[in-house]
C-alpha cells in the first residue's frame, strides 16, 4: 500500500470511528422516534459514507455489508417497512459487524465477510413483500442502466475499479466522482435529506478521492472565454489539527518535571537566595502555572465521547431483561481529562448494568407500584470547582441497607456483634467489596460477586471517590467525584513517624487541634465531636507503627488533627506535623508497593525527598472494616 493509500486509510479509520459512534446513538434514538425522517436520513447517510470510503479503499466485505444495510434503510425511507425491535436488532448487528471490520483494519489485517446468516437477515428485509425486485449477484444488486453521462456503468464495475480489478468487458473504465454519486443515488435514492448533502464538508478521504480521480481520469477543462468573471473561492482556514496523543503525554510529562524543578527552586530560595530572586521566581511560577494549565486543556475532551455509547448498552440489556428503560444524558458537554474518557467506560458500564438488573423493576411490577412502566436511568455530569461530578440515578426499587448488613455477616465480612455499628452509608459501601453480592442465583449479568469492586477500583485509579445514596422504593444515586487533572495533584504534606505523606487537598476540610474537641468512644471506635457532628477518629501515627527520630519528636499532648472526607463519611486523623501545601506530580508505585493498602502513588517534594500519596478512601475503609470484624 502506497503512502497516499496509507494516509487515506488512517483518515478513513478516524472518521469511520466517529461515524460508527454516531450511528450507535442515532439507531437507538431512531427506535424511540421511528417517524423522525431527519434522524433516519442521518443513519442512511452514515452507512452511505462508510460504503463510499470502503469502496474507494477496496474493502469489499465492508462495502457489501453497508450496501445491504443501506438498502434496508432506503426501504424505511420509502415507507415500505416499519421499524420494530427485530428489524432494529438486525441493523444493530450489522453495525457491530462493521465495528469488528474496523477493529481488524486497525490491526493492519484484511477484514472478512461476516456470518452469512447476517446477510440472510438483511436480504430478508430488503426482499420482503412490497419491495422492488432486484437482480444481480449475491454480494451487491445489479444497478439499472443509467443516463446522463454514466454510459450504463454497473455497480460491479465501480467495485471492480475501487478494488483495482479488471472491469467487465464492454464497459467504461473511468467514472468521475459526480457520476459515482449519481449512480448510487439513482439506485438507492438520495443520500441525504434536501439541503444536507449540499452543505456537508467533504471528508479527507473524499477530498483525496476527488483529487485523484480528477487528476487521473478526467480530461482538461477548457479555459473560459471570460476569465475575468471567474472567481476562485478562498479555502477555509484550518482551526484544528490532529495530534498524536503520545505527543500530548510527552508534553505533560515535561510540564510535570518543570513543576518539580519550580518547587525545588522555591525550596532553595528559602534557604540560600536573597530577596532579589523573589520577583524572578514569582514570574517563573506564573509562567509554569500557565503552561501547565494550557497543556492540561489540550487533553480535555467532552464526556459525551463516553456517554454516547451507553444508549446501546441500555437498549440491548433492557431487551434482554424484558424491561422498559429510557436513558437520559445531561451535561454531555462537560470536559474531562483524556485519561478519564478512556478509563471511565468500564465503571459506568458496570453501574448501568447493576441499575438495570437490580434497580429497575419489570414493567408489570412498576405498574403495580403506581410507577410508569418505563424506568428511567439518568447520567449527569457537571464541573464542581476543580472536580468533575458524575451521577448515575435510577428510579427503581432502591437499596435496602439491612439486606446488605445481613449479607456481609453471612460472608464473614463483619461480626454479628458489630452489625449495629454499621451505618447506612457504611452498609452501602459494603457492596463494593470483592466477592460481595446479594444475588442468590448466578446469571450472565450478575450474582458472581464481581462488578461493583471493579467500579470502585476504576474510580480509585482515577483518584476519584464514589458515594451512594438510596431510598427504598424510590431509587438510588451513585455520585462519582473525579479531579480535573490526574497528573498534577494539589496536596497537603504531613509528617508521620519520621515519614512524609501527601493528603489530596480536595479531601481535607479543616486542620485543627485535639483539645478543641471532645473525644470519646462509641462501641469499638474512637470518636470526637466536630462542629456538632460525631466523626470517627484514627491515629495515623499508631496505625503506621511507632518509629521516631530527631526529625519526628514524641507526640504532642495537644496533637494536630485533619478533618477529611473519605469513604463516604467525615473522619478525623492524628498526624505529627503539618509541612504545608504543594502541587505534586503523581508517579506510579513500584510493583512491590502496588498491593499496599492506602497508598495510591508517590512523588518528590521540593527538597528532593520522596513522599507517598495516601488513598484516603481505601485507608479509612480498611480501618473501619478492621474494627468491625
Amino acid at each position: 500500500m502506497g503512502e497516499l493509500e496509507q494516509e487515506l486509510l488512517q483518515d478513513f479509520l478516524v472518521e469511520g470511528r466517529e461515524l460508527l459512534e454516531n450511528l450507535d446513538e442515532n439507531l437507538v434514538d431512531l427506535e424511540q422516534r421511528p417517524n423522525d425522517e431527519e434522524l433516519l436520513n442521518a443513519v442512511f447517510r452514515g452507512f452511505h459514507t462508510l460504503k463510499g470510503g470502503a469502496g474507494f479503499l477496496g474493502i469489499a466485505p465492508m462495502v457489501n455489508l453497508c450496501h445491504r444495510a443501506e438498502a434496508l434503510l432506503d426501504r424505511l425511507r420509502q415507507g415500505e417497512l416499519r421499524i420494530d425491535a427485530p428489524l432494529m436488532d438486525t441493523i444493530l448487528t450489522a453495525l457491530d459487524a462493521t465495528k469488528a471490520m474496523f477493529a481488524t483494519l486497525e490491526q493492519g489485517k484484511k477484514p472478512e465477510d461476516p456470518d452469512p446468516s447476517l446477510y440472510a437477515q438483511l436480504d430478508h428485509y430488503v426482499s420482503a413483500p412490497g419491495a422492488e425486485p432486484e437482480t444481480g449477484t449475491e454480494a451487491v444488486p445489479q444497478a439499472p442502466p443509467q443516463t446522463g453521462g454514466t454510459g450504463g456503468v454497473s455497480f460491479e464495475t465501480l467495485l471492480a475499479e475501487a478494488a483495482n480489478a479488471d472491469p467487465p468487458p464492454g464497459t467504461d473504465e473511468a467514472i468521475s466522482d459526480e457520476e459515482f454519486e449519481t449512480l448510487l443515488d439513482g439506485m438507492y435514492g438520495p443520500g441525504a435529506a434536501p439541503g444536507v448533502a449540499q452543505t456537508r464538508e467533504p471528508s479527507p478521504v473524499q477530498q483525496a478521492s476527488h483529487s485523484r480521480e480528477n487528476t487521473e481520469n478526467t480530461p482538461p477543462v477548457p479555459s473560459s472565454p471570460h476569465p475575468e468573471k471567474i472567481s476562485v473561492p478562498k479555502p477555509p482556514t484550518e482551526n484544528t489539527i490532529r495530534v498524536d496523543a503520545k505527543r500530548l503525554d510527552e508534553c505533560l510529562n515535561l510540564v510535570g518535571e518543570l513543576v518539580l524543578t519550580r518547587n525545588r527552586l522555591f525550596t532553595l530560595a528559602e534557604k540560600s537566595m536573597g530577596a532579589s530572586y523573589a520577583d524572578v521566581l514569582a514570574n517563573m511560577d506564573q509562567i509554569t502555572s500557565g503552561l501547565q494549565n494550557a497543556i492540561l486543556k489540550l487533553r480535555m475532551q467532552p464526556i459525551q465521547r463516553v456517554f454516547s455509547r451507553f444508549h446501546r448498552v441500555v437498549r440491548d440489556l433492557a431487551r434482554h431483561l424484558g424491561k422498559e428503560v429510557r436513558l437520559e444524558l445531561i451535561g454531555e458537554e462537560t470536559e474531562v481529562d483524556r485519561r478519564v474518557i478512556e478509563e471511565l467506560a468500564d465503571p459506568l458500564t458496570h453501574l448501568l448494568r447493576n441499575g438495570l438488573d437490580h434497580g429497575i423493576e419489570p414493567p408489570d411490577e412498576r405498574e403495580a407500584l403506581n410507577k410508569p412502566r418505563e424506568g428511567r436511568l439518568t447520567l449527569r455530569a457537571s464541573q464542581q470547582g476543580d472536580h468533575i461530578l458524575i451521577e448515575m440515578i435510577d428510579d427503581g426499587r432502591g437499596i435496602d441497607p439491612d439486606r446488605l448488613r445481613r449479607a456481609a455477616v453471612e460472608k464473614g465480612l463483619i461480626g454479628v456483634d458489630n452489625i449495629g455499628d454499621i451505618s447506612d452509608e457504611e452498609a452501602y459501601d459494603l457492596m463494593f467489596l470483592p466477592g460481595f453480592s446479594t444475588r442468590a442465583q448466578v446469571s450472565d449479568i450478575s450474582g458472581r460477586g464481581v462488578g461493583m469492586d471493579v467500579v470502585r477500583n476504576g474510580i480509585t485509579n482515577l483518584n476519584g471517590n464514589i458515594q451512594v445514596r438510596s431510598e427504598p422504593g424510590k431509587g438510588s444515586c451513585f455520585r462519582i467525584t473525579l479531579p480535573l487533572t490526574l497528573t498534577i495533584l494539589p496536596t497537603l504534606i504531613v509528617g508521620v513517624n519520621g515519614q512524609r505523606f501527601a493528603f489530596p487537598l480536595s479531601r481535607v476540610r479543616e486542620v485543627t487541634r485535639l483539645s478543641e474537641h471532645h473525644q470519646h468512644r462509641v462501641g469499638h471506635r474512637s470518636t470526637l465531636v466536630f462542629r456538632g457532628q460525631t466523626v470517627v477518629l484514627f491515629d495515623l501515627r499508631r496505625e503506621l507503627g511507632e518509629r521516631r527520630n530527631s526529625e519526628n519528636p514524641p507526640p504532642e499532648a495537644n496533637p494536630q488533627v485533619l478533618i477529611i472526607e473519605a469513604a463516604n463519611r467525615t473522619a478525623a486523623i492524628f498526624v505529627d506535623t503539618i509541612l504545608g501545601q504543594q502541587d505534586v506530580v503523581v508517579k506510579p508505585l513500584a510493583v512491590e508497593l502496588t498491593s499496599t493498602t492506602g497508598i495510591s502513588g508517590s512523588s518528590i517534594t521540593g527538597d528532593g525527598r520522596i513522599v507517598l500519596i495516601l488513598d484516603l478512601d481505601e485507608l479509612v475503609r480498611s480501618l473501619l472494616l478492621e474494627r468491625a470484624a
